[in-house]
């Protein structure tokens, strides 16, 4: 119901299927080009800053950003000795969404 209510407005707001269709690709365009992103040119210097915004930078302050990811590793090492269930729901949940956070952070 949410699509339609934001869809079929946006669509006859840009002239139809093929002008939004053209407006979407044209801004996906504009998004990739002319920016640093591991998912657009791999090299280890861009995974290791793309890894350092994800995870350390967040938290403001390196001591902080520490204690908590290995507060986070503890965690995930408890629960994958709990049932297979448990493990991989808890332990593995946030891993597509980090990866795909890593991929697209723009620099």
């Amino acid at each position: 119901m949410g699509v339609l209510v934001w869809g079929v407005p946006m669509v006859i707001a840009t002239g139809g299927v093929g002008a939004y269709l053209d407006a979407l690709s044209s801004q996906a365009g504009e998004d990739f080009s002319g920016v640093e992103m591991l998912a657009t040119g791999f090299s280890v210097r861009e995974l290791a800053f793309s890894v350092i915004d994800t995870f350390v930078l967040p938290w403001a302050d390196v001591r902080l950003a520490a204690v908590v990811l290995v507060a986070a590793g503890i965690g995930a090492a408890v629960c994958s000795c709990g049932t297979a269930r448990r493990s991989c729901w808890w332990a593995w949940r946030p891993r597509p969404t980090s990866s795909f956070t890593c991929c697209f952070r723009r620099r």
